[in-house]
C-alpha cells in the first residue's frame, strides 16, 4: 500500500470509505430450499437468565428447551425493544423501532400500512394461523392482520394456558400437514397469574404444602402481584422466594409442552422442514433493583430474552454472542423463505450473522421504555440513558446484576457506548439496519445513505 498524506486526501470525501467487515466469509450453503413452515413459539415474560442454555447457574429446568437449543443457533444478547407486551410485540410483528411503529400506549393500533409477519408469510404462499393468549396482542389492536385462521384466547375466554393452545396447535398442523404453514404460538405461562403446576412446583419449592391456605397455595395473580409491588403482600424473604417459584414452576410447565409441539412435528417429519423460533416480549425482576413485575426498568431481567432459532440448513448449531434485536426477526423470516424484505423494516436478517458474517466486531443491542428512557449493549458494557438526561454504565462482566454504576470510574467506555446510541437515536426513525448497518459499526453504504436521507428531509 503507498502511503499518502493529508495533502494528498484533498479530493476525498467520507462516503469513499470502504468497511471491511470482520470475521469468516459467509458459510451460507447456496441452493438451499426454504423452510416448508415457520412456528414461532412465544414465551410471555420469559427472561433469559432464567434458561440453563443462558445461564449455567439457575435452577430452572427445561430440558425440552435445553435439547432443542443443542441443534439451533442461540443468539445470547437479544433485547425486546420495549419492556411490555404491546411495544416489544409490535417490534416482533412490523421489524420496525417503537419511534416507528408507534405502538405505545392503550388507545393505538398497529397501523394498517405496516406488513405483519404473517402478512409476510402469506405473500410467500404459507397459510397462517395464530394461537395467542395475550390479550393485547389481539385483533382490537391490529395483530390479527395476515392470519387465516386467528384466535385470542383471553378475548374470547377460552383456556388460555400451554396445555390447550399446544392442543388447539397440533389439531391445526393435522388438518394442513399437507401444506406449507406459518403457525404462531402466543403462549402465556409465565406470565401472571403465576399458576401452581402439581407436576413442577416442587422443584422450586420442596415445602410446597406450607402453603395450604394462604394467598400462595395456588397461585400469584395479576392483583397480588400488584400488591407485592407496592409492598403490601409478600412482604417476608419466603413469601418473596414462594412467588419465585411460581414463576419458575410455570416455566417448567411451558417446557413441557414445547416438548410435545416438537414431538409431534417430529412424528410427523416436519421438524427438519421447519423453520422454529423461540422467543420471548420481555421478562420478569424478583427483587433484583428493588421491585417485582416489568414494563419499568431497562435492566437484563426486563430487555434480554431468550431468541433461539432451529432450520439446520440456513442456522447451524452454534451460539451468536454479538448483540441483536427481536425486531430482526421480521427481516429473518422474509430472507429465510427467500422474498423481499417487507417495506421499510428496520431490522435485518441474521441468517449471515449465524453463519459467521460479521462476527467478532461490536453489535449493539437496543431497547427503550417508551421512547423516553433507553439501554445499549455493546460487548459487555452497558448504559441506561435517563428521560432526565442522566445516564448509568454497567459493566456486565464482572457485575452481570447492574448492581453498580460504574460511569465514573470508565468514563471512555461511558463515551463509546453514548456516541454509538446517540448516533443511532439521531436517525433512530430512518434507521434501516440493512443499509446503514448499525451504529457501532456502520455499513460502507452509510454515507451515501444519510446524505439521500438528508436532501430527502429538506
Amino acid at each position: 500500500m503507498t502511503a499518502t498524506t493529508s495533502s494528498s486526501c484533498s479530493g476525498i470525501e467520507v462516503r469513499d470509505a470502504a468497511l471491511v467487515i470482520p470475521g469468516e466469509g459467509s458459510k451460507r450453503p447456496t441452493l438451499i430450499p426454504p423452510p416448508q413452515n415457520v412456528v414461532i413459539w412465544m414465551i410471555d415474560t420469559l427472561r433469559a437468565d432464567h434458561l440453563p442454555m443462558y445461564n449455567p447457574k439457575t435452577d430452572v429446568q427445561t430440558p425440552n428447551l435445553a435439547a432443542f437449543a443443542q441443534t439451533a443457533t442461540l443468539f445470547e444478547r437479544a433485547y425486546v425493544e420495549g419492556t411490555e407486551s404491546k411495544v416489544s410485540h409490535a417490534s416482533l410483528f412490523t421489524g420496525l423501532y417503537p419511534i416507528r411503529h408507534g405502538h405505545l400506549s392503550g388507545d393505538t393500533r398497529v397501523a394498517n400500512q405496516f406488513e405483519l409477519i404473517p402478512e409476510a408469510a402469506k405473500r410467500a404462499g404459507l397459510r397462517t394461523a395464530g394461537y395467542i393468549s395475550n390479550g393485547y396482542v389481539s385483533d382490537t389492536w391490529g395483530f390479527n392482520q395476515g392470519f387465516d385462521d386467528y384466535v385470542n384466547t383471553i378475548r374470547e375466554s377460552k383456556r388460555n394456558n400451554a396445555v390447550a393452545l399446544t392442543a388447539r396447535a397440533k389439531d391445526w398442523v393435522e388438518k394442513h400437514v399437507a401444506d406449507r404453514f406459518f403457525l404462531y404460538l402466543g403462549t402465556i405461562d409465565p406470565h401472571v397469574a403465576y399458576n401452581r403446576h402439581e407436576e413442577f412446583i416442587k422443584l422450586y419449592d420442596a415445602d410446597d404444602a406450607r402453603w395450604a391456605n394462604t394467598p400462595w397455595q395456588w397461585n400469584c395473580t395479576g392483583v397480588e402481584l400488584e400488591g407485592v409491588i407496592t409492598g403490601r403482600l409478600a412482604k417476608r424473604p419466603e413469601e418473596r422466594e414462594r412467588v419465585h417459584a411460581l414463576y419458575k414452576n410455570e416455566i417448567s410447565y411451558n417446557d413441557h409442552y414445547f416438548g410435545e409441539l416438537m414431538a409431534e412435528l417430529e412424528a410427523k417429519g416436519l421438524l427438519d422442514k421447519t423453520m422454529v423460533i423461540v422467543v420471548a416480549d420481555h421478562g420478569d425482576e424478583f427483587w433484583e433493583h428493588g421491585s417485582a413485575g416489568h414494563a419499568r426498568t431497562l435492566f437484563e431481567e426486563i430487555v434480554r430474552v431468550p431468541l433461539i432459532v432451529r432450520y439446520p440448513p440456513l442456522f447451524p448449531a452454534t451460539r451468536v454472542a454479538e448483540g441483536v434485536d427481536v425486531l430482526d426477526l421480521a427481516p429473518t423470516l422474509t430472507d429465510a423463505l427467500g422474498i423481499p424484505a417487507s417495506e421499510g423494516v428496520q431490522g435485518a436478517s441474521l441468517v449471515d450473522l449465524a453463519n459467521g458474517v460479521g462476527r467478532g466486531y461490536p453489535r449493539p443491542a437496543i431497547a427503550t421504555q417508551k421512547n423516553v428512557s433507553y439501554t445499549m449493549l455493546l460487548n459487555d458494557w452497558k448504559v441506561i440513558l435517563r428521560k432526565s438526561g442522566e445516564s448509568e454504565l454497567y459493566d456486565l462482566a464482572a457485575d452481570p446484576m447492574e448492581q453498580t454504576d460504574v460511569a465514573q470510574a470508565h468514563p471512555v467506555e461511558l463515551r463509546w457506548v453514548l456516541d454509538a446510541l446517540g448516533l443511532f437515536l439521531a436517525y433512530d426513525r430512518e434507521w434501516d439496519k440493512s443499509v446503514f448497518g448499525v451504529s457501532a459499526n456502520l455499513s460502507a453504504g452509510f454515507p451515501n445513505a444519510l446524505s439521500a436521507l438528508e436532501v430527502r428531509n429538506r
